[in-house]
């Protein structure tokens, strides 16, 4: 059509006035009424494309600092073998440190478990053994109160941080660099390939890399986001996909309409990425086996039902989308009434 081949808009190379409403952040995440521990990076970002540029260093920065300010009663690797608790360890020995005592409120907050099936370090050293001078050497971070009932940890590209409450399941993945966020729940199951930051009070079992899931979404079932930024209490339905990278591997472009959401008003935007999966806005979710195009987003308080496809391109806010097999395939999109 006329508007797929006409000249795109470059997103990195227009000011922050000039970023169209549907690339802002703000557009998807209002962090006056729900605050995000780490809302700075992404309301300090040019526009919400840039934001997954970002996660990697952010990550990486605030569990250093973390590490930093920890207590200094926190239990070490070394003080976990004396106490007699058996540690497989593959490749260097990793450090570690378990944060002591109460002071959090809540249910089974003075309640907390270490016992996670393996941890793995850089294998260019023998496992068991600290790692030599000069290689990398990541560290993993439990706050008080967590609850590490299995699953495994891998520190070879990242530290690894678990917030007071949080809870890891038997057969749940962790590699870092990874920020999990308080009274998180990670399940059997769950994948956590690096570059993430899990919200307070979020659920996983799905598989997630380079995303931000906000406080108390839910990701709860089999399903994968990669690329992708979850609003607050967003929601994914058993096994709801999102593509993150294009069939060719092109850089992606979207239509961006306008305010109005005429889809005969906008511009085509390049977004400087190759790999762009999921904008999901605060309060919107994708029913059960819904699968999305590379870069789409999808505005605060919109409801995909099960089984629907969304091709790359703006949908929301206020909105419910529809699959309609009998027409071909057609998505029905009807306006959010008010209760």
């Amino acid at each position: 059509t006329p508007r797929d081949t006409a000249p795109a808009l470059q997103l990195k190379s227009l000011s922050k006035d000039e970023v169209p409403e549907r690339l802002r952040p703000e557009f998807y995440f209002d962090f006056d009424r729900y605050p995000f521990a780490h809302s700075v990076l992404i309301t300090g970002a040019h526009d919400v494309i840039e934001v997954l540029e970002k996660i990697h260093d952010y990550t990486a920065t605030w569990i250093e600092r973390k590490l930093q300010n920890r207590s200094s009663s926190a239990t070490t690797f070394d003080d976990l073998t004396r106490q007699g608790l058996s540690l497989k360890v593959v490749g260097a020995r990793p450090r570690v440190f378990v944060e002591q005592g109460s002071g959090l409120r809540g249910e089974g907050m003075n309640e907390a478990a270490f016992a996670p099936d393996a941890l793995i370090g850089s294998l260019s050293t023998p496992s068991g053994q600290a790692a030599a001078a000069g290689q990398p050497h990541f560290a993993l971070h439990i706050d008080v109160g967590a609850k590490i009932l299995g699953g495994t940890f891998d520190l070879r590209s990242g530290g690894v941080y678990i917030g007071p409450g949080a809870v890891m399941e038997p057969g749940a993945h962790v590699a870092g660099p990874a920020i999990i966020g308080p009274r998180a729940v990670l399940r059997h199951g769950a994948y956590v390939r690096g570059d993430v930051i899990i919200g307070e009070g979020a659920v996983l079992r799905g598989e997630l890399k380079n995303s931000i899931v906000m406080d108390h979404a839910e990701l709860a079932h089999p399903g994968y986001a990669g690329d992708s930024i979850i609003g607050y209490k967003g929601h994914f339905g058993c096994q709801a996909l999102t593509a993150n990278l294009g069939l060719f591997g092109n850089e992606l472009c979207v239509h961006v309409p306008g305010v109005s959401g005429d889809d005969g008003d906008g511009c085509r935007v390049a977004l400087g990425r190759r790999k762009v999966g999921l904008i999901l806005g605060d309060g919107s979710q994708l029913g059960c086996g819904t699968v999305t195009d590379p870069a789409t987003l999808v505005g605060p308080q919109t409801h995909v039902y099960p089984l629907a496809r969304l091709s790359a391109g703006c949908y929301g806010p206020n909105e419910i989308i529809k699959s309609r097999p009998e027409a071909c395939g057609l998505l029905k999109r009807e306006a959010l009434q008010p209760r």
